[in-house]
């Protein structure tokens, strides 16, 4: 199974992020299974486990439109476990480790969006 995983951006291509008066800026992440439609297709739903810091590390996913895509604003750089649970019944685990890279801060790449 591969997975993917890209840095979400807004409209006009800036990367999306938080940050708390003080605090390390968050960066929004999107995790996605990355497998043509037929093995997408035999998928029900999907199980990520994040970082035990998040406040909710388990997100589970059940949209196969998206690619079963689960999005998240995150600082660090981490493993990610997660568990596939197929149509037939049947289930498989597997690990990624989440490594994105970020683009130099030129003011033009990046775009602050509000801390709820």
């Amino acid at each position: 199974m591969q997975f993917g995983y890209r840095l979400v951006t807004d409209s006009q291509g800036r990367i999306e992020y938080k940050q708390r008066s003080g605090g390390r800026k968050h960066f929004h992440v999107a995790v996605f299974i990355d497998e043509p439609p037929d093995v997408l297709a035999r998928i029900r739903l999907v199980e990520y486990r994040l970082h035990d810091t998040f406040a909710e590390p388990i997100r589970h996913n059940d949209s196969r439109e998206s690619g079963f895509a689960e999005s998240f604003y995150t600082w660090g750089k981490f493993a990610v476990a997660v568990v596939v649970l197929y149509t037939d019944g049947s289930r498989e685990r597997y690990e990624f480790y989440l490594d994105y890279s970020l683009p130099p801060d030129l003011g033009l790449n990046y775009v602050k969006v509000p801390v709820e």
